[in-house]
């Protein structure tokens, strides 16, 4: 074999390991787009009183409303779809799948304003019975929490975690 030909041969075989090497290193870290929201789905029998409850009761504002899909806003980029369940996607069940937690700083002061709203259905802890159990703030490892149940009977959690706790 002549000078030459080993050198192209030998070259090749370089481009070849080369490219080998490239396609088994780590692919670049996927990053996703940008978010603006996150807007959970409830879906009710009875809309109007959830919507009455979601915005006079709790005081989230409406940031849209077409008559059969009403969003509340909790904060930024937190909302909630209250969707009537005879034109939405999806129909309202009896044993809910999902919850509503709202984190706070603020619990007590949650506590208490949500103890005002006349005919609130506290949420009892596993195993209580829901007629005779107390109420209250609970303290659990690394977060305190109460629950209460919406119209539709979606629980909704609000919970601070307890400061020094990693979550």
């Amino acid at each position: 074999m002549g000078f030459v030909r080993k050198s192209m041969l030998a070259a090749c075989s370089l481009v070849l390991a080369c490219l080998a090497c490239a396609s088994m290193a780590a692919p670049p870290a996927r990053r996703p787009p940008p978010v603006k929201a996150l807007v959970t789905n409830f879906y009710y029998q009875d809309l109007p009183a959830a919507r009455q409850w979601y915005t006079q009761e709790l005081g989230f504002p409406v940031i849209y409303d077409d008559g059969w899909v009403v969003i509340v806003e909790a904060g930024p980029g937190m909302q909630i779809a209250l969707v009537d369940a005879a034109k939405g996607a999806l129909k309202a069940v009896k044993d809910k799948g999902a919850m509503l937690a709202i984190e706070t700083s603020q619990l007590e002061q949650w506590y208490d304003y949500v103890s005002a709203i006349k005919g609130i259905e506290w949420y009892p802890y596993n195993g209580e019975d829901p007629k005779h159990f107390q109420h209250g703030i609970r303290h659990h490892g690394d977060y305190a929490e109460f629950r209460v149940l919406d119209p539709g009977g979606y629980i909704v959690e609000f919970y601070r975690w307890k400061s020094g706790s990693q979550h």
